[in-house]
């Protein structure tokens, strides 16, 4: 999913909306999903697993696309920024912000947050190994969103 798939509904609340590539295919008493195939979605939020060669992805691969999302809302970018501006000096250039994303894909770290507790959470949900992302409910309980 994508930015634009955010909705703040009321405060404290945001939900998920248009998941098109969602599938329930949840083992009952498992948090995660199976494992599914398919190369559709936004390639700027996919997983580094969604864009291999077998282009696999299960729920983890949406903490991903969430973590990117957080990075994204955290840095203060635009719909417009990002697609089509050149932006000014003081805030990252489309070339950069795109660049900062494959390097979580490649397990880089971005180091223009100014929050330590933001910085850590995004990259705790943009693990490059899916298996170390936390699960929904571990983001959860995270004092991050406490």
């Amino acid at each position: 999913f994508q930015p634009d798939n955010l909705l703040f509904v009321e405060e404290d609340t945001v939900k998920l909306c248009d998941l098109g590539i969602a599938t329930v295919r949840r083992p009952e008493g498992a948090s995660n999903t199976l494992i599914s195939r398919t190369h559709h979605g936004t390639p700027m939020y996919m997983s580094p697993e969604q864009l291999s060669l077998f282009g696999q992805y299960s729920s983890k691969s949406d903490v991903f696309a969430l973590g990117l999302i957080l990075a994204e809302l955290c840095l203060v970018l635009s719909k417009d920024e990002r697609n089509n501006v050149i932006l000014s000096f003081t805030v990252p250039s489309m070339h950069d912000f795109l660049q900062i994303f494959d390097n979580y894909r490649k397990g880089e770290q971005c180091d223009l947050f100014t929050d330590a507790e933001t910085k850590e959470f995004v990259g705790m949900l943009t693990q490059v190994d899916p298996t170390n992302r936390p699960t929904c409910q571990e983001m959860l309980d995270h004092p991050y969103l406490s």
